[in-house]
């Protein structure tokens, strides 16, 4: 997060997404050296505009921009992501967004001891058609996190996955939209399962930030 934080703070019109990663990447490798934790790896999945895979893009105003990041302490992976703009958004991207919160906020509230890992991929499923978005569809709409095993771990909040959400697990619930020609929206959150339910481990706030008012 403390990477998310230098890396809005670049957003601008004109910056390139290019100097949006290097950004992120300085202000995670600062914040893990002052708090005295070794970085064994770091990664960000970052995307300015309407074209999705456009790695020379720059901000433009009302671009969506999305950090989807992670580092990695001695092995064990972290994972999270955040949406931000500069400037108003399209009607359109504003709608999806909010169906976005409502799904999440759905998800988080069926993640809990007991309940099954597809349970929660049919609950904010069911929130985003509810919310008119009749063929949308997510392979996952989040996973584990662990060590040793990759970014995303087994197992997934996948269609009528039958794992049972346990106490101690460390997982990453996440509700994103790509649109080619709109752009790209994400939230994504890490929890502890406790036995009461969900500790979450992100402070910063979900909502889609119009950065030109901060």
């Amino acid at each position: 997060e403390a990477g998310l934080i230098e890396m809005a703070a670049a957003i601008r019109p004109g910056a390139a997404l290019g100097q949006l990663s290097a950004a992120w990447k300085t202000g995670a490798q600062a914040h893990a050296h002052n708090s005295g934790f070794s970085l064994s790896g770091h990664w960000d999945y970052i995307s300015v505009g309407p074209a999705l895979s456009d790695m020379a893009a720059v901000v433009t105003p009302g671009a969506l921009i999305k950090a989807d990041v992670g580092t990695l302490v001695d092995g064990y992976s972290s994972d999270g992501a955040r949406t931000f703009s500069w400037g108003p958004v399209s009607p359109l991207a504003a709608d999806i967004f909010k169906a976005l919160e409502a799904a999440f906020a759905s998800g988080l509230e069926a993640l809990r001891p007991g309940n099954t890992f597809g349970a929660v991929h049919a609950t904010m499923l069911a929130s985003m058609r509810k919310q008119g978005f009749s063929e949308y569809y997510r392979g996952h709409f989040g996973h584990s996190v662990g060590g040793g095993v990759g970014i995303e771990e087994w197992p997934f909040f996948s269609h009528d996955n039958p794992e049972i959400i346990l106490p101690g697990m460390v997982v990453a619930l996440e509700a994103p939209f790509y649109g080619e020609g709109l752009g790209a929206l994400m939230i994504e959150d890490q929890f502890l399962v406790t036995s009461a339910g969900t500790e979450c481990m992100n402070s910063l706030p979900r909502t889609l930030r119009d950065l030109s008012l901060d």
